[in-house]
């Protein structure tokens, strides 16, 4: 997760939650995995990274929005508009790295969203980076399965992917340098693109893998 923070946000220097505040979550949820108190221990206390697209959840939240109460565990993400919300059922959490489920209807249903909390992480930071890159292109982009399929082929594609998030729709990771990230954010048929660049450079190298992939949203 560290390699993320420093190539992707700029961050070297952490800024986590205290003890209290740590402390405060495990008192309303018992013990929580290892991979999420490191990030909250890291980065809880950076806007760049808590609140780019959409929204970490902290202690603070809790006290702000009483309706998080009504789910089945402890939120970690809110989309931007409250159209989901990204948790650890309760029944999962006394695995060691349990999966992340989301829901859409405010609890009534559960879906899975990562396989691995160690991997949502990971995998949700590399999404939002691209929000809060430097550069970045003007406009989204509409692929088909086929520019898919080359950005595929052509790009790393990161090994973590994002499930149900914002409806039926799948997050594909995707870099080519190590300060770059795009996303394919869709299903069959149908793909969202957007990326950036922390650097000039890298940016520059993934306009001209990209040109001419893609309609302009």
């Amino acid at each position: 997760m560290n390699d993320i923070l420093s190539s992707l946000y700029g961050i070297r220097i952490p800024d986590g939650l205290t003890d209290a505040q740590l402390a405060a979550l495990q008192t309303r949820f018992g013990r929580l995995p290892d991979a999420l108190m490191h990030f909250y221990k890291t980065a809880g206390h950076l806007p760049q990274v808590m609140c780019v697209q959409d929204t970490w959840l902290t202690p603070a939240h809790y006290d702000a929005w009483p309706w998080l109460d009504q789910l089945d565990g402890p939120v970690l993400m809110n989309e931007n508009q409250g159209v989901c919300q990204a948790l650890i059922r309760s029944c999962d959490l006394g695995k060691a790295d349990p999966p992340v489920c989301v829901t859409q209807d405010m609890g009534r249903s559960y879906q899975p969203c990562g396989q691995r909390v160690s991997a949502f992480i990971r995998a949700m930071l590399t999404y939002q980076a691209v929000f809060q890159m430097p550069h970045t292109p003007d406009a989204m982009f509409w692929l088909t399965d086929a520019q898919a399929g080359y950005i595929g082929q052509t790009l790393h594609c990161h090994p973590c992917k994002l499930h149900h998030w914002i409806g039926q729709k799948e997050i594909q990771l995707f870099s080519l340098a190590p300060d770059s990230a795009l996303y394919l954010m869709g299903s069959a048929g149908e793909w969202q693109m957007w990326y950036g660049a922390r650097s000039r450079e890298s940016f520059s190298q993934l306009e001209q893998c990209l040109d001419g992939i893609g309609e302009e949203m």
